[in-house]
């Protein structure tokens, strides 16, 4: 069954504007299998479904029809939501009844290994925990930017920080970016002191105060601005190292400086994410549009297909 989603709600949902996007459920329960669902996972839970059911699937590693209706006879016959998706309770089932250890997920960045906290001086969080993890230079320059914000603006509300990357790094659906610890999504300012999410065409939205959240991230003191993506023409001409993006009215996506990837990071990452050839120099590469869909969430109707999304969303 193919579940067609809006793009204007999963911009809403990624910016922190709505908390019942239909897909978010999917989201939050896999997040923390990021990286697991490849040929190898596949074949793993194939294997598993043969011993357990007495089955005959092809040991493939492809999340074809026939795997698909095993998965849902086996979540049948165990109380489980028999949506055919191997998540992370079908996961503990399979294991509890005899499949052995998961292949392990691949970490493709272990330097990003450090989690913002839910809140702190002069910040607060609502993305995922499990989507706001970075580079330590990269959290440091957060939390400094945020005291000094509390300190020169204490009556101002505080900076609203959404997705940071994966633990390990690597692709975040349904990102392009993201990918290397060095990249967080922040809410504009608004005039009336409130926290809530907020679009540059709204009367809320004040301009003053998110130039100098601009500043206040460029002076972190910890780690450069490599660029700002933001779509409010005025700030754009304030400050050079803003650009304009579509799909970024409700939030201000700041890219830090970080060393280039090495040799072997490059390789991890191919060999991961059947690289297509596309590399932008920063986030290393790009998975292929056939390892989002076959990949990314084995047994599902991919609700994140990339060929679906804009440019806006993919960025």
């Amino acid at each position: 069954m193919r579940r067609d989603y809006r793009e204007e709600d999963l911009l809403s949902f990624l910016a922190g504007e709505s908390e019942d996007w239909p897909g978010a459920a999917e989201l939050e329960a896999l997040e923390p299998e990021a990286g697991r669902c490849t040929d190898g996972y596949v074949c793993w839970f194939q294997r598993a479904l043969n011993r357990i059911l007495g089955l005959r699937l092809a040991e493939d590693g492809v999340m074809g029809p026939m795997t698909r209706t095993a998965v849902r006879s086996f979540q049948q016959k165990n109380g489980l939501t028999a949506d055919g998706c191997v998540g992370p309770a079908t996961e503990r089932l399979l294991v509890a009844r005899g499949a052995g250890s998961p292949p392990a997920r691949r970490t493709l960045y272990p330097a990003v290994n450090v989690q913002l906290p839910r809140s702190g001086p002069g910040f607060y969080c609502y993305a995922s925990p499990a989507r706001q993890y970075g580079l330590a230079a990269t959290i440091s320059a957060l939390q400094s930017a945020g005291s000094a914000w509390q300190s020169m603006h204490p009556e101002w509300p505080r900076i609203g920080i959404g997705d940071l990357s994966l633990q390990g790094g690597g692709y975040m659906c349904p990102h392009e970016s993201h990918q290397r610890g060095a990249e967080v999504d922040l809410r504009p300012v608004q005039t009336d002191g409130g926290e809530a999410p907020v679009d540059i065409g709204q009367c809320a939205y004040d301009r003053a105060r998110t130039l100098a959240l601009v500043d206040h991230i460029i002076s972190n003191g910890v780690l450069p601005v490599h660029r700002i993506y933001f779509s409010d023409p005025c700030i754009h001409k304030a400050r050079s190292v803003v650009r304009p993006l579509a799909g970024h009215s409700n939030h201000l996506h700041v890219r830090f400086a970080v060393p280039q990837p090495t040799s072997q990071e490059v390789s991890r990452i191919s060999d991961a994410y059947e690289w297509d050839g596309r590399y932008d120099g920063f986030n290393t590469a790009r998975p292929s549009r056939s390892f989002v869909r076959r990949c990314r969430f084995p047994g599902r109707c991919d609700p994140y297909d990339p060929a679906r999304l804009t440019p806006a969303i993919a960025a």
